[in-house]
This record gives C-alpha cells, sequence and structure tokens, in this order.
C-alpha cells in the first residue's frame, strides 16, 4: 500500500542576500539562484541595497528571468505555483529584512495566477503588484478562453482588488483569454 506524504522542496532564491542556518552562511548570489530549505533558516541578510522582490509563478520564467533580466538591487524568488508554508516562511524572512523594498508578482494570467497574487498580500499584509499580467505583455494571441466559472471568479477577485492590481483583473477579465507564461516568453 503506497501512502501520501509530502515531499518537502526547496525555495528557489536568487539576490544578494545572505541567509543563516545554525552556525552556516550561505549567499544567495550563487548563479543563477539557489535552493533554501526553510526549516533550517534561523536569519537572513541583505549585503547590499535591495528595491524590488519579485515572484515568480513557474520554473522556466524563473530561470529565464534570473539569467536575462534580474537587477543587481533585485531578489527574485520562485514560488512554484500556489506558496507552499516553506515559501511562506521564506518570503516572510526576506520581506522582513527588506522593508522598503517594492514587491511584485508574476503570475500567469488566469485564476490561478491572481489567486497566488492575493495570497501574497495576504501573506505579508500589503499589497503585491501585478507584474507583467496584462495579455499585452505576450507576443502573439491565446487560444484558450477563460471559462464562465474562471470570469466569474475573476470577478469577484476584482471587487476585493485596489489600484493597479484591480485594473489589471479588469483587463484580463475584458480580453477573456488566459496565458500562461512559459508559453509566451
Amino acid at each position: 500500500m503506497f501512502g501520501v506524504i509530502p515531499i518537502i522542496q526547496p525555495v528557489y532564491v536568487s539576490g544578494d542576500l545572505t541567509f543563516k542556518a545554525r552556525d552556516k552562511t550561505i549567499s544567495a548570489n550563487f548563479p543563477p539562484a539557489i535552493g533554501l530549505w526553510a526549516a533550517y533558516l534561523t536569519g537572513v541578510a541583505s549585503n547590499r541595497k535591495i528595491t524590488q522582490i519579485t515572484s515568480i509563478e513557474n520554473q522556466a520564467t524563473f530561470l529565464r528571468y534570473i539569467k536575462e533580466e534580474k537587477k543587481d538591487d533585485e531578489v527574485v524568488i520562485y514560488t512554484a505555483g500556489i506558496p507552499t508554508p516553506a515559501f511562506r516562511l521564506i518570503y516572510k524572512m526576506i520581506i522582513s529584512a527588506l522593508p522598503d523594498a517594492d514587491l511584485r508578482h508574476w503570475g500567469d494570467i488566469d485564476v490561478g495566477g491572481f489567486v497566488i497574487l492575493n495570497m501574497l498580500k495576504k501573506i505579508v499584509g500589503t499589497p503585491v503588484l501585478a507584474y507583467r499580467m496584462k495579455h499585452s505583455n505576450y507576443s502573439g494571441p491565446s487560444n484558450c478562453k477563460l471559462s464562465k466559472s474562471e470570469l466569474n471568479k475573476l470577478e469577484l477577485m476584482k471587487e476585493t482588488g485596489t489600484g493597479h492590481n484591480k485594473q489589471v483583473i479588469s483587463e484580463a477579465i475584458e480580453y477573456g483569454f488566459k496565458f500562461e507564461q512559459e508559453a509566451y516568453y
């Protein structure tokens, strides 16, 4: 008989931070990124002024972004889809160490992408801006329409949204198509 057990995954981070685990330290500036086991971490410190924290939903996009676009004053973290408890712990640690950094999330233009965006806001209690989550950010059209159920869920999210993110969700509803970031980026 097979049992279902959770497999603890590392959280991938790229940026000029140093993480501490008991009496050991490791730099997240090791190219292109490092995998961290949240349960072992006891602290994090910035090695320079970090102005931006970017979370990215999908692995292919995360890997390409950190190799080609990440700025020196930016930390990038891979959500691996819906944020796990390990991701949440590390995300909170990073944000606590960098309280003045701008927060943004690049997710798919679908219900899941916007759910993740809302979850990130709840994790830290402060706005996380939708980044590249407009159909105009993608080359070529999508052939995957949002279903009526998905449109209804996005309408509910729009009602609780504010400012920039509310506008991004409105545009997704109006356009009516999904975009999986790794298929277009």
